[in-house]
């Protein structure tokens, strides 16, 4: 193992976003929408990027079933409207209810990850658990 700080760098230049080609500061006009919505439905876009500053909405949900004969496997849903303090007694209900037990739960800003053990296959689950 070398003492060089230099070789653990990583090669090229860090300091610079590598989707924008000319090295420029990106103007308002194109940083303004990441995500994108759907004009005809009239969904949000789930991140709105304004002169770098980033405005994020929703929680990012991820759950994990453990439980290798449930046909519940893995399940992704990013709310526009919920916090991340709505959303975990939301997961709380889930668990009063029986839905599941939780393994681990791991929650920051915007993102909640359970990892949970649920011997419910996917069509058993109530329809819209996860909102509820």
């Amino acid at each position: 193992m070398s003492n060089d700080p230099a070789s653990n760098e990583m090669p090229g230049n860090l300091d610079k976003d590598p989707r924008l080609s000319s090295g420029q500061e990106p103007s308002l006009e194109q940083v303004s929408i990441v995500g994108g919505g759907d004009e005809e439905s009239g969904s949000q876009p789930f991140i709105d990027i304004y002169d770098g500053v980033h405005k994020i909405r929703g929680v990012d949900c991820i759950w994990h079933n453990m439980y290798a004969e449930s046909t519940f496997t893995t399940f992704r849903w990013i709310p526009a409207h919920e916090d991340v303090d709505s959303m975990l007694i939301k997961v709380a209900r889930n668990v009063e209810q029986g839905l599941y037990s939780i393994i681990s739960l791991s929650a920051s800003k915007h993102s909640l990850t359970v990892v949970c053990a649920c011997e419910k296959n996917w069509e058993d689950l109530p329809q819209g658990w996860y909102c509820n």
